[in-house]
């Protein structure tokens, strides 16, 4: 997700935290930018020589912006089948970068490996991609999406037919909306790591199970829930900004600093006015509105085209225990054909064998993708543009 999940500032799902240790708000975002995390350089694989890459500028024309990216294609004859990438939460480029990884490049490169066209763009206001990031809600996210759809129904070395939609983390959101948006033009939808709560939801669920794998105590994780419920209540109840920002400052002064929080605070020589200041800006904007009450569900019991969902056992940022039995019962009572909802065993959010999950490892772990994962989505890609092809 684009908030925190990529916090506001257009759903950036990234660690951020209100006071040291009072309020952590921890993102759904494939961009998290996690505390602690040091990034390294992890070089992807090689390219197969049957992988060719081209480099490609598309338009939104309802937001007036254009969109750069990079189209890669099977060197054999076409028309190829296709699968459009969607980033995750926070300002990402066309590689999802993050702690030093590119999971897109490595994953557009296996499925183009395999036969299938991957187009993978910067988001709006990143790289060599034109517009306003911040500004941008989930709905400007599909429209983007909706855009990379339509400029690859334009090329001939693309079957129309099979153009499919893959959404990791906050990108699972955007996809089967922009389905809905394009009857009768999107194949396939994909979903990595995707929430099937709300926003509100998935902050809750995610500061738990980090928490948790920490060994925080339960008392200070339902402190940290209440405190956010307190806040979130303003953003929803409040629409005005000048006057949420005011009831929001009035809560976090009221909110008591438990021992540690106080000693956190000193240490970080940060004033209580300065971080409060820091959070408001961070929450009090349309898009955290947006986020916080969205329900993914409602998108998916509606689409009427074949749905792979993958969650991996080790994903502190969308636990898969919460999500996955309500995207397989959204999906059962959806218009879709057929549906595949697996959870893959020792991966974390970003499909890395991992033993914690913890975001702060995710640099640490020399793997991008692991094979496990790469060979799930290419397998059912693949079954279902041949399934269309016949």
């Amino acid at each position: 997700m684009r908030i925190p999940l990529g916090l506001p500032r257009s759903l950036r799902w990234q660690v951020v935290a209100l006071l040291p240790g009072l309020l952590a708000i921890a993102t759904v975002g494939s961009g998290c930018a996690c505390k602690g995390v040091t990034a390294k350089s992890h070089v992807p694989p090689t390219p197969s020589s049957a992988v060719r890459a081209e480099n490609v500028r598309f338009t939104n024309a309802a937001a007036k912006i254009d969109l750069a990216g990079t189209l890669t294609l099977p060197n054999s004859r076409g028309p190829h089948p296709a699968v459009v990438l969607i980033t995750g939460s926070g300002p990402q480029d066309r590689d999802e970068t993050v702690a030093g990884h590119k999971p897109f490049r490595v994953l557009a490169d296996y499925l183009t490996s395999r036969g299938i066209a991957v187009l993978r763009y910067d988001d709006r206001g990143v790289g060599e991609s034109t517009g306003d990031f911040d500004a941008a809600t989930v709905h400007d996210f599909v429209s983007d999406t909706c855009a990379a759809l339509e400029f690859l129904r334009t090329r001939r070395d693309i079957d129309h037919r099979r153009i499919g939609l893959l959404g990791h983390s906050e990108g699972g959101i955007v996809v089967p909306m922009a389905a809905l948006e394009m009857p009768g033009k999107v194949a396939f939808l994909v979903l990595l790591a995707s929430p099937g709560v709300t926003g509100e939801e998935i902050l809750a669920l995610q500061d738990a199970a980090e928490q948790q794998a920490k060994g925080t105590d339960s008392a200070t994780i339902e402190r940290g829930r209440r405190r956010k419920q307190q806040l979130f209540a303003v953003l929803k109840e409040e629409p005005d900004l000048e006057k949420a920002a005011g009831k929001l400052r009035d809560a976090m002064r009221a909110m008591e600093l438990a021992p540690e929080e106080k000693a956190e605070l000193e240490r970080s020589g940060r004033s209580v006015d300065r971080m409060i200041n820091a959070q408001i800006r961070f929450l009090n904007t349309q898009a955290m509105r947006v986020f916080l009450t969205n329900d993914p569900l409602a998108s998916l019991s509606r689409v009427s085209v074949p749905v792979l969902a993958l969650i991996g056992e080790k994903d502190l940022q969308v636990p898969p225990k919460e999500n996955l039995p309500l995207i397989e019962a959204a999906l059962a009572k959806g218009k879709g054909p057929r549906y595949s909802v697996r959870e893959l065993p020792m991966l974390n959010h970003f499909f890395q064998t991992s033993e914690t999950g913890l975001p702060r490892d995710y640099a640490k772990i020399k793997e991008t993708m692991s094979p496990v994962a790469l060979t799930a989505i290419g397998d059912w890609i693949l079954r279902e543009v041949n399934r269309s092809k016949r």
